[in-house]
């Protein structure tokens, strides 16, 4: 049955992907909820918030401010929040709360700003779909916000420079530092404190690498204005290459991750593998990355059945209660499932 979960966990929200997406960018998150949402995001979602001084904050919407929509007292606690800090920008995120009396966090955020004088904008996410969506909607209004209107304002003097999108924990297919392996590849990530000027100085960018297919909509206006070619590109992590040792003599396989992630392992096996190899995902997937026999699972049932056509399956280890018992199993983290 279609959206029918008996095995697996629920998947991280779109909040929690919004969150994560702009989480180290130099601004105030603001989670516009109750409170029980910022639990999620924090508890299991986003596990730098244990380790790192990043403004993450709930706007803590009681029953009654929701119910009569108590807008101005939203937006007098993020003016108050914003005076404690210095930020380059504030993100009001939309939650269940928010979603069902629909408040309108384009124009809360319009007032922020015209109050403190600092950039903010809104990301219209609900909590009714997963973290990807969210990860592209944040990430598109972010770029939106910052990145120049005319090209020919951006001064040019270095055009060495690689952009990276989508390196955050829920993208990730191991427990491998994705900050550390973009910073040992030379490349910006654009989700870190110097998110903002790297976007009002597009131009000296020579392409941007997308980690998850979530940010490839926004590089696509980026090309359409500036010219700059993009491209989907998880990395090859010491991980995923030892994964891929695990193939043997499978002759058809299945692999179930975000798209990015699922693509680089699928390279590195028929490096040695001349394997059938389909990429399967409850996520985001962009059809310019995609391969004829790939899978999108619209629920549970769907990918049980693509697993009985398979040899070996690479999944997060949650995923293995929902799999034919007869199919071999290698263990991929992917901690928007699991939150492990």
């Amino acid at each position: 049955m279609k959206g029918f979960f008996r095995y697996l966990a629920p998947f991280a929200p779109d909040y929690s992907g919004a969150v994560s997406a702009l989480y180290a960018a130099g601004g105030l998150v603001v989670r516009c909820d109750p409170g029980g949402c910022s639990g999620n995001v924090a508890g299991y979602d986003e596990p730098r918030f244990y380790g790192d001084k990043v403004c993450f904050y709930s706007s803590a919407i009681r029953e009654m401010d929701t119910i009569f929509g108590r807008d101005d007292k939203l937006k007098k606690k993020i003016c108050a929040s914003v005076s404690l800090g210095s930020y380059k920008f504030v993100v009001l995120v939309g939650t269940p709360a928010v979603s069902v009396i629909g408040t309108d966090l384009a124009a809360a955020a319009k007032a922020v700003e015209q109050e403190t004088g600092i950039p903010a904008f809104s990301v219209s996410t609900s909590g009714m779909e997963n973290y990807s969506f969210g990860e592209a909607k944040a990430i598109m209004a972010f770029v939106k916000k910052f990145l120049p209107s005319d090209p020919a304002a951006v001064s040019s003097n270095d055009t060495a420079k690689i952009g990276i999108f989508g390196a955050t924990p829920l993208n990730r297919a191991s427990d491998d530092d994705l900050v550390s392996i973009a910073s040992a590849d030379g490349g910006t990530l654009l989700s870190e404190d110097a998110a903002v000027d790297a976007l009002r100085n597009i131009i000296r960018f020579k392409e941007i690498v997308c980690y998850s297919p979530g940010a490839i909509v926004a590089c696509r206006l980026i090309k359409e204005r500036f010219g700059i070619p993009y491209r989907l590109s998880y990395p090859e992590t010491p991980s995923l290459i030892k994964a891929a040792e695990e193939a043997g003599s499978a002759k058809r396989i299945l692999i179930v991750h975000q798209q990015g992630a699922g693509n680089t392992l699928r390279n590195i096996i028929r490096r040695t593998s001349d394997a059938e190899i389909a990429v399967g995902s409850f996520f985001l997937q962009d059809d310019e990355y995609a391969e004829k026999q790939d899978l999108f699972f619209q629920g549970e049932d769907e990918l049980t059945a693509a697993s009985k056509e398979a040899d070996l399956v690479y999944a997060d280890p949650m995923y293995r209660r929902a799999l034919s018992a007869e199919v071999g199993f290698v263990p991929l983290v992917h901690c928007a499932l699991s939150g492990c």
